[in-house]
């Protein structure tokens, strides 16, 4: 499975993704849900109530990981890639609801990033803070993005 570089990396985490955040749990299997996120200047600003269960994992914790991942598949191409990124995890007093659009212009598009906020996302949103992801490690791998034929197998 081959590496990407940086130069490829930093592209996909501007695409419209969810990513899995995990947090570990003692004794237990990690609590891995998806989030939304935006990556700016090296890190992942994520939307997450602190109530949570993951949210009082990541402040107990101070750590966790993020996967983004992306399949394509035909009979005979694929493209295939996901992106891992670990390190120390805090909320922030960032504006939530300004990340939150962020997030939304990324994912939906600017033209109805303020309408899906205001009529949807922000009346539930009170007690979402901003959750910040500084990578110590990332990583990324691409597959084979011919399939052979399985006919002459």
């Amino acid at each position: 499975m081959p590496s990407m570089s940086d130069a490829e990396i930093e592209p996909r985490l501007a695409d419209p993704h969810m990513c899995v955040f995990s947090v570990s749990r003692l004794g237990k299997g990690p609590v891995a849900i998806p989030l939304a996120y935006v990556y700016r200047d090296g890190r992942f600003y994520l939307q997450s109530s602190p109530d949570s269960l993951h949210g009082r994992l990541a402040t107990k914790r101070g750590r966790a990981t993020v996967t983004i991942h992306d399949e394509w598949i035909s009979a005979v191409e694929a493209s295939q890639w996901y992106i891992t990124a670990e390190g120390p995890v805090a909320y922030t007093d960032d504006d939530v609801r300004a990340v939150m659009r962020e997030i939304l212009a990324k994912d939906r598009g600017e033209h109805v990033a303020d309408r899906w906020l205001d009529e949807w996302l922000w009346p539930a949103a009170r007690n979402q803070q901003v959750l910040v992801l500084e990578p110590e490690r990332i990583a990324g791998y691409t597959f084979p993005s011919r399939l052979e034929d399985s006919s002459e197998m």
